[in-house]
């Protein structure tokens, strides 16, 4: 069950991919609407790490294409190909992409609204996403309209054993009663906590967990 949960998920994984190293995007890969941008804001974006257009790595359906202009608009769920024009890639079809670094997947699985997640970690019993949110904050100061980008992240686990995926806010929602003091221990010698160091932090208690199953 385990093992079928994750291909599932990533059914891609296991799929020959063939590799197209073009920098003009493939007609296939244009098949979706016309993006619109979205409000420009000082100080703020509604992208990724607040990147633009970058060269980028997409698997798409099945298929992997290199050095793509992409950016990921956060605010609206959308990953978005410039070729000419602004294209919104259609999210069923993205298996993954690599942009600024990391690697993100489209999802969805019990416990887990479908969207667009990065990929903390992955092994063959257990998972970690996190889902970038932002939002367009507006507020009148006097007569003048002041707008930010406000962000936040959500934490998805899947732990060795289960089938659904737990939203975790705190260390606390990791623990399993038989293990609680000795993940406790582990985490209080490597100075992690969830709230300052998250991602090594699941990581740590992920890997733990897979020793045990």
């Amino acid at each position: 069950m385990k093992r079928f949960l994750v291909y599932f998920i990533f059914c891609n994984a296991a799929v020959p991919l063939l590799i197209h190293g073009q920098l003009a995007a493939p007609q296939y890969l244009k098949t979706g609407k016309i993006y619109t941008p979205p409000p420009v804001v000082s100080q703020s974006s509604p992208y990724y790490k607040n990147q633009t257009f970058a060269r980028s790595t997409i698997v798409y359906d099945r298929v992997k294409y290199e050095n793509q202009n992409l950016v990921y608009d956060v605010a609206s769920d959308k990953l978005v190909l410039e070729d000419g024009q602004y294209i919104e890639v259609i999210k069923q079809l993205v298996n993954y992409f690599i942009i600024n670094g990391d690697t993100l997947v489209y999802a969805a699985a019990p416990g887990l609204p479908a969207a667009y997640y990065e990929q903390v970690y992955q092994s063959e019993s257990a998972s970690v996403l996190a889902r970038h949110i932002k939002y367009l904050k507006e507020v009148m100061r006097g007569t003048l309209l002041e707008r930010s980008y406000s962000s936040s992240v959500r934490y998805y686990v899947l732990l060795p054993g289960e089938t659904s995926y737990l939203p975790v806010r705190s260390e606390k929602d990791l623990f399993r009663t038989e293990s609680r003091k000795e993940i406790k221990a582990i985490l209080r010698a490597r100075s992690l906590h969830f709230r300052n160091r998250p991602n090594e932090t699941l990581q740590t208690v992920l890997r733990f967990y897979e020793t045990r199953s």
